[in-house]
């Protein structure tokens, strides 16, 4: 007979816990496994097993595991959280939202679960959720990772004088947190006599901080330099910045030209299935710091348009349609090649299920993952209403802006001149492939082209998109409203040149890049 659980269950979860936070999954797995057979009626039991299984990534598992934990439970906010965790790693923000509603309305006190269920709104793209719960948490406990994240959410707010007021606490109490002086550094523009150049030089200097580290303040004391007209010592750092990277990253930039050149080979014809019939995405795409976000601005500026931020919905459930399917494991050309079998008015209303808010009163909602132009042909089939946009920028200076930032997690071909013109070669090819292949489907339009005459191009944006002329489309740096990317700071201003013919001052060092461009037919 087991022991009973007011005196073995709590016991047993600590022990489990403890495993779990050694690394050892497998055999907390195990824990967990043997905990709901011995205590079935006691939910710390289900949430227990549920994170264990959440953290080896079996998210369907997890998912069904905390569901049952809040079934014996439904006021425990830890529970709601974790459950939200799931969603968000399933792709489905309006379920991971839904928990994070009900966390809020249960009443939070605890300092650790208010800073959580703000980063998870933020994670969202809901900051202004998210910002009201991590100030709580800074008020009750000034800790530097409080900090660090509410100075997040106000930067995307656009609150940047209390961004900066976060992150200069959080260096004061940690001179060594590289990332948060990587933040700093892109809040606004600095000045020869308002910089924070010595002082970041100073901890490189120091040799204290990994390889991880050096990279941010690289980048950070690279941005700076630019800045107050140093280009010389900008480039310097931004290289060191770049080759630190590239050394510590398993790529080739061939594996993601053998994938462009499958999806020309294989999707060369508009399909002709019959999708979702719904007009509601906009999907805005292009490679990163080639306007997207601009644009995102301008068009989510109209009253019938909601900016949801990058999803990551249509690929992940392309992937999980493909795969369903198949019932196989496959690797990147497999599914391209499967890609054609899958049934795409289920896969557009899986994803518009997924994309979608909650209660949207908006008539459309924009999709801003950059990444989609490998998709266009897919997402046709799938919802052949929506709409598709295209950034384009002149290609050193797409390049170079590329070059100079700091991604995690996605765009490794960005941290070598030689890899970003390669794949700048194969993106300029494969959106030449879907103008051919999709014709009028999709509007490109050149960030240069939009500085150069806003209220003409944007006029023409707004009809591609199927909307009655709005003027806040023109005030979009009016917009209030959050937004989560690189760009965040500047799309809160009004449309600005003084970055198009920024590369010009690094045309020197960048030569290596234009050589290789103009080998791939790339004229500028």
């Amino acid at each position: 007979m087991p022991p009973s659980p007011s005196t073995g269950v709590h016991a047993a979860l600590s022990e489990g816990f403890a495993v779990l936070a050694s690394g050892n999954h497998e055999q907390a797995a195990q824990v967990g496994l043997q905990l709901v057979t011995l205590y079935p009626e006691e939910p710390g039991v289900w949430h227990f097993s549920g994170v264990t299984e959440l953290s080896r990534s079996n998210i369907e598992q997890a998912t069904t595991l905390l569901e049952r934990a809040l079934s014996l439970d439904p006021n425990n906010v830890a529970y709601h959280l974790d459950h939200a965790r799931c969603c968000l790693a399933a792709g489905s923000r309006n379920d991971a939202l839904r928990s994070l509603d009900r966390a809020a309305r249960l009443g939070i006190e605890s300092t650790k679960l208010l800073n959580e269920i703000g980063v998870l709104y933020g994670l969202c793209e809901y900051q202004e959720k998210a910002a009201p719960f991590l100030e709580r948490a800074v008020q009750a406990d000034p800790r530097p990772e409080y900090l660090y994240n509410l100075g997040a959410a106000q930067r995307m707010l656009g609150e940047i004088a209390g961004a900066e007021d976060s992150f200069s606490r959080v260096i004061a109490v940690n001179p060594f947190n590289c990332r948060t002086h990587f933040l700093r550094s892109n809040l606004r523009k600095y000045t020869p006599d308002d910089n924070h150049i010595e002082e970041i030089e100073g901890l490189l200097n120091e040799g204290k901080v990994n390889w991880r580290g050096e990279v941010l303040l690289h980048y950070a004391v690279g941005k700076e330099h630019e800045d107050i007209g140093n280009y010389k010592a900008s480039f310097n750092h931004i290289q060191a910045a770049a080759q630190t990277k590239k050394r510590n990253t398993q790529y080739t930039v061939d594996k993601d030209l053998k994938v462009i050149n499958r999806i020309i080979e294989k999707l060369d014809k508009k399909s002709e299935h019959v999708g979702a019939p719904s007009d509601e995405p906009i999907f805005i795409m292009g490679l990163p710091r080639s306007g997207t976000t601009l644009v995102e601005r301008i068009v989510g500026s109209h009253s019938d348009v909601v900016a949801l931020g990058e999803l990551s919905a249509f690929g992940l459930e392309l992937q999980h349609a493909i795969r369903k399917k198949t019932n196989k494991q496959l690797n990147q050309l497999d599914l391209i090649d499967r890609s054609l079998e899958v049934d795409f008015r289920r896969l557009g209303e899986v994803y518009l299920s997924r994309a979608r808010l909650r209660n949207m009163k908006q008539r459309k909602f924009i999709d801003k993952m950059p990444m989609n132009y490998l998709y266009c042909g897919l997402i046709h089939a799938a919802i052949p209403n929506s709409r598709m946009i295209v950034l384009r920028r002149h290609p050193m200076a797409s390049c170079y802006a590329m070059f100079k930032m700091n991604f995690e997690g996605a765009y490794p071909f960005s941290y070598d001149l030689e890899d970003l013109g390669r794949y700048y070669v194969a993106f300029h090819q494969l959106i030449e492939h879907w103008k051919k292949v999709l014709g009028d489907e999709i509007y490109e339009i050149h960030y240069e082209d939009l500085i150069a005459d806003q209220e003409r191009q944007t006029r023409r944006l707004i009809d591609f998109c199927g909307l009655d002329w709005e003027d806040a489309c023109l005030d979009f740096h009016k917009n209030s409203a959050a937004s989560s990317t690189a760009s965040a700071l500047q799309v809160r201003q009004p449309i600005y040149s003084s970055s198009v013919d920024l590369w010009r001052n690094f045309e020197d060092q960048l030569q290596p890049l234009a050589d290789i461009l103009r080998q791939g037919g790339i004229e500028f």
